[in-house]
């Protein structure tokens, strides 16, 4: 006889918006914007300075943001390090995400794995280029 074990949902995803990376030069600059859905930024390389709201936080290598909907945001290269940054938005409503308002923390290699293999699987499933801010 099976047992059926409930699953625990803290966290759901709706939905993408968008999956990018981007290899960026090193005085790179994005003006800045706000949007109704979720989104995190990942640098793979190098160093950014991400602003959220009125703060900035010094991301690099390995480390990550999230945004929450409706938080201003934009990000820059330091002008010394051209960065390589993933860009994930998405929809979610789960009140979990609520931890993770602008907050900046270190991605270990479990997390790095599966962002590796979460971009891995958008280029194999997207035929645009995922570096086209405009796709």
């Amino acid at each position: 006889m099976f047992e059926v074990q409930s699953v625990n949902e803290d966290i759901v995803i709706d939905g993408f918006n968008s999956i990018y990376y981007f290899e960026f030069s090193k005085d790179y600059t994005f003006p800045g914007e706000a949007h109704d859905f979720w989104e995190f930024v990942y640098v793979d390389k190098g160093e950014i300075i991400a602003t959220a709201g009125n703060t900035d936080y010094v991301l690099q290598a390995g480390q990550m943001i999230c945004h929450c909907p409706m938080e201003w945001h934009n990000i820059r290269a330091n002008g010394s390090i051209a960065p390589n940054v993933m860009i994930v938005s998405f929809r979610c409503v789960s009140p979990g995400m609520k931890t993770f308002i602008s907050k900046q923390f270190q991605v270990d290699r479990e997390m790095r794995n599966l962002l590796s293999a979460i971009l891995a699987e958008s280029r194999r499933a997207f035929s645009s280029a995922l570096d086209d801010p405009y796709n």
